[in-house]
């Protein structure tokens, strides 16, 4: 059994071609997997008010300070994940990780509305 991570083929000449559908880069796809499924959206854990709450209760001489940084990925061509998936400092997921999973799966495919925008939906 061959796996691919994505069913396009990437060759010289269309290493800067837009991705098809970038949600599903990064996804082993073949007829035995499942997809992830989402359930209800989880409290942001890193909200200010519970960072600081957590912060007091182990460290209480630690003060926090928000930065309100938030980054999402969207990848346009190969070589753009390329850049994100060499990086060894990112921790990347390919599923929101601010919701209940209902159902474990082997990749999970966003919405297309989403791919229409950068913010969250």
């Amino acid at each position: 059994m061959f796996y691919s991570c994505s069913k396009e083929i990437i060759t010289d000449d269309n290493i800067d071609k837009p991705l098809s559908n970038p949600s599903n880069v990064g996804t082993f796809i073949d007829i035995q997997q499942t997809e992830i499924v989402l359930g209800n959206q989880l409290p942001n854990p890193y909200n200010y008010k519970i960072m600081e709450e957590a912060a007091d209760n182990l460290y209480p001489e630690f003060t926090i300070t928000p930065n309100f940084y938030y980054v999402r990925f969207l990848p346009a061509n190969i070589q753009e994940l390329s850049v994100l998936l060499d990086n060894e400092e990112l921790d990347l997921f390919d599923y929101p990780l601010d919701y209940e999973i209902s159902q474990e799966g082997d990749y999970y495919q966003e919405p297309s509305d989403c791919l229409k925008t950068s913010f969250l939906c």
